[in-house]
């Protein structure tokens, strides 16, 4: 988290979503809240670069971090602290590591202005992508119930995200009744000092534990929660569908003939996707192999007569889980499905590129995974999003050794197995 103040009025426009930033001074509605905005480390350094590009690199100056947090109106840090962001991100790119030393989240409470039903932001929220926030709500209801236990009355949320995570947080929260708000960074100090209290998961990749931990317990360390603690059912996510859009896809999905397994091959990044000639020539595998017909929520190139485009099904993202929901088996890369698979039981196979699966699906007792041979020994392992053409090609070479037939025989085990039991 940064503080900083802008000189001149400046327009933001990124990833759709426009903010006019101008000058702030204190009207005194909020005692002690200095004049500025907050938002997160990288957030800002994208800001720099447009100020850069735009002419304006002298319009912003950053603020010392521990005057503005040391002021008594300052909000409660709550969880893992994440003072230092920018010290910790130099590190990292220097080779080295900054502790982060746990923090209890009952131990913070008495440290609150309104224990009863405090005011509390999210900042950062929990990254940037729709998995990535389905577990970090996960995480979120262990909090939140640990902070209704140690008696709170009413226990909820704001998410402040990073500008192109506003649209995957707002999707992914629609139906989460703790979470109050979606809001842009940069947020003025003003709104800042306004809260009781809150979390910074800004930074998330250069914070040591977040590269040794399975996903879901790096969130519930960071919000304070043991994960030793936590039960491992209650590690498993939950996904709310509106019963009329559930009714709405049961009538559209009855059309078919007979139980689909959903092949599922894209990504928000180019580094993750599974490349045309592997998507054509696992169908081909599943179509031989296979009673089942094979549906997909993207368009695919596939010529098959037992292949099902379904994709004019995928109106919201809540349709995309209700249909999640209904298949008998998930083929899958590595992006947010198998989170919703796992929520309705669905059996799936997760094929990881560049991320290893113990990070992610420790938990989940119908998900499998395994990463494309060789790429863990490779530069490239631990890398998040790229659409380089040079890692896209070395990718491509990892993907072509892949043994189709073995990965749809494993997949169609799975499924029947399910199917059995």
């Amino acid at each position: 988290m940064i503080f900083f103040a802008v000189s001149q009025p400046v327009t933001i426009t990124r990833h759709e979503l426009s903010q006019q930033l101008e000058p702030q001074s204190d009207d005194g509605s909020v005692p002690g809240a200095p004049s500025g905005y907050v938002t997160s480390m990288y957030d800002l350094m994208e800001l720099q670069r447009h100020l850069v590009s735009g002419g304006k690199e002298q319009a912003l100056q950053v603020m010392d971090e521990d005057l503005v947090l040391a002021s008594g109106q300052a909000p409660v840090e709550l969880g893992t602290s994440n003072r230092g962001e920018l010290r910790r991100y130099n590190a990292r790119r220097a080779g080295t590591e900054t502790q982060m030393p746990y923090r209890s989240l009952e131990k913070q409470l008495h440290l609150l202005p309104n224990p009863d039903s405090p005011r509390m932001a999210i900042i950062n929220g929990f990254g940037t992508g729709i998995g990535d926030h389905i577990v970090g709500l996960t995480a979120w209801r262990v909090a939140r119930d640990r902070m209704l236990q140690a008696g709170c009355s009413s226990v909820s949320a704001e998410i402040w995200s990073r500008t192109h995570g506003v649209h995957r947080a707002s999707v992914s929260c629609t139906n989460e009744p703790s979470i109050t708000g979606i809001r842009a960074l940069p947020v003025t100090c003003r709104d800042f000092m306004a809260l009781d209290a809150f979390w910074d998961l800004s930074g998330l990749l250069d914070r040591p534990s977040f590269w040794r931990m399975p996903t879901i317990d790096f969130y519930l360390e960071t919000l304070g929660v043991d994960p030793s603690s936590v039960a491992a059912g209650d590690k498993r996510n939950k996904v709310r569908i509106p019963a009329h859009v559930q009714r709405e896809i049961d009538i559209a999905l009855n059309q078919i003939d007979g139980p689909f397994v959903l092949l599922h091959p894209t990504s928000s990044t180019p580094l993750r996707d599974m490349p045309v000639p592997i998507i054509q020539r696992v169908s081909d595998e599943l179509t031989k192999r296979s009673e089942f017909r094979i549906a997909s929520l993207h368009e695919l190139p596939v010529a098959h007569e037992q292949y099902v485009n379904l994709s004019g099904l995928f109106k919201t993202h809540q349709h995309f889980c209700a249909v999640i929901r209904r298949a008998a088996g998930l083929l899958t890369i590595d992006t947010s499905t198998y989170h919703i698979a796992d929520a309705f039981d669905v059996p799936s196979l997760v094929i990881f590129t560049t991320v290893p699966p113990e990070r992610w699906i420790p938990y989940y007792p119908t998900v499998e995974g395994f990463m494309l041979k060789g790429v863990r020994e490779s530069k490239h392992f631990g890398m998040h999003r790229s659409n380089d053409p040079v890692v896209l090609n070395d990718m491509g070479r990892f993907w072509e050794a892949l043994d189709a037939p073995r990965l749809v025989d494993r997949f169609l085990g799975l499924v029947r197995r399910a199917g059995a039991g």
